[in-house]
């Protein structure tokens, strides 16, 4: 061997010309906390924030990891790299670096170039848009990216629900039911003093009059209202605080103080509890309700695990995320007992003893619970210490000059959208081909 390496491989040695300047320096900055960031290229906060978060759900990103695209590479130009032109690889690329990467950050262009505008153009990164909107039509693509794959469920089996809408007319007292797929519970804001306050109201209902009864015949008052049906495994509500305002002509930001909790019990919002309590009886219009009747309670008890903040105006601003990372493996399992016969359920909903993060871009810190939630996200007035002196919602010099120019009537700091975990996880339907079969996986 050692001849071997006189002979042959240090005369290639001093043949080979040192270069004048390396092409390649590494960061000195790599991973932090155990996590790995997204480069902000522009004005993308609003989907990488979001990334983020659906990468931290467990079942969604092992389960997206195993979806095999067998379709060749469509390799095309951009910004000076060939990039496959796949949403679904990239998103995979995208995740599988977050799992293992050593960097600090990752950076995104790849999954941008394939995330497409309506034009079909990449994504504008210049361009400031709304996570809801980006969560919209990420799901609707990657619902259909996933099809020809074993994980064509894996979107409606993870994050998928159905609301049930219903009218009751005032006169015959016939229930009129429709039910109705979400990927995201929408609720509304302004006028609601939080999450129970604002799930009573979509209960309870509006007053529709001189309404043509289908079962009356009859011009009549009716009431419509929506109620809860089946609930998703991950449950993503959206905050309506990007509202139209009239008076101005213009999207306008509702920063009023909107209260959540960590443990979140939805069932006196149920079809079911309510259709039990007010003994309504639906009648036979097409949908099929009476599994919505066996629903089991624990299905309707969620606790918190992540929230997109969103501080700025309704034009302009700034999205990140605040995420519970003791999940999966690491997560207490709450119908678990003890030696004494106790359930870990108290454990498990206390999900202020969990260790959070705050995804901000390329920076991940950490989060105190107990002592900043309010301040981050619970919005205006929740950022106020003792003796009313403003604490970490207040504006930076840089925030101040971008509202002024704005135009913009509110400003502030508050979350928009929060994520939440179902005690009862469902299992997942997975496609086998080769046994060319469905089969559960958990």
């Amino acid at each position: 061997m050692a001849e071997y390496l006189e002979q042959y491989i240090l005369p290639l040695i001093k043949d080979v010309e040192r270069p004048k300047k390396w092409k390649h320096q590494p960061s000195a900055r790599g991973r932090v906390h155990a996590h790995c960031g997204l480069v902000n290229l522009g004005c993308i906060c609003y989907m990488i924030s979001m990334l983020q978060q659906f990468f931290l759900v467990p079942q969604f990103r092992y389960q997206l990891l195993k979806a095999e695209d067998d379709t060749p590479e469509n390799l095309a130009e951009y910004k000076g790299d060939l990039i496959d032109d796949n949403l679904l690889r990239q998103l995979r690329r995208l995740f599988g670096y977050l799992e293992l990467s050593e960097r600090q950050a990752y950076d995104p262009k790849p999954f941008c170039f394939a995330f497409k505008e309506f034009d079909g153009s990449p994504t504008k990164i210049g361009e400031q848009k709304d996570s809801q909107e980006f969560l919209n039509i990420f799901f609707d693509r990657l619902e259909t990216q996933l099809k020809p794959t074993s994980q064509r469920h894996l979107l409606r089996d993870v994050f998928a629900g159905n609301q049930c809408t219903q009218l009751i007319c005032q006169s015959c007292g016939k229930v009129k039911n429709r039910i109705e797929l979400f990927y995201n519970l929408s609720l509304q804001v302004k006028g609601s003093t939080g999450i129970y306050d604002s799930l009573s109201k979509m209960a309870k209902g509006q007053t529709i009059e001189d309404y043509n009864c289908d079962f009356c015949k009859e011009r009549v008052n009716v009431i419509r209202r929506s109620l809860l049906a089946d609930m998703p495994n991950t449950l993503i509500v959206h905050l309506q605080r990007i509202v139209f305002s009239f008076d101005t002509l213009q999207n306008d930001k509702v920063n009023a103080r909107f209260e959540f909790p960590s443990l979140l019990n939805l069932k006196d919002y149920s079809f079911k509890e309510r259709m039990t309590k007010e003994q309504l009886g639906a009648e036979d219009d097409g949908e099929d309700l009476s599994s919505l009747m066996n629903v089991d309670d624990d299905d309707y008890i969620y606790r918190l695990v992540g929230v997109n903040v969103h501080v700025g105006t309704a034009d302009h601003g700034h999205y990140y995320s605040l995420i519970d990372i003791q999940r999966g493996a690491a997560e207490l399992d709450p119908n678990a007992a003890d030696e004494e016969g106790k359930t870990k359920f108290k454990e498990w909903s206390d999900v202020s003893k969990d260790s959070w993060k705050v995804f901000d871009d390329s920076v991940v810190r950490a989060f105190f619970f107990d002592k900043d939630l309010k301040a981050e996200a619970f919005g205006e007035a929740s950022g106020e210490a003792e003796g009313g002196e403003r604490k970490s919602d207040a504006m930076t010099d840089a925030e101040l000059a971008s509202f002024l120019t704005s135009g913009a009537q509110t400003y502030g700091k508050s979350a928009y959208m929060l994520v939440y975990e179902r005690k009862s996880k469902k299992n997942l339907h997975e496609i086998s081909f080769e046994a060319d079969k469905e089969v559960d996986t958990k």
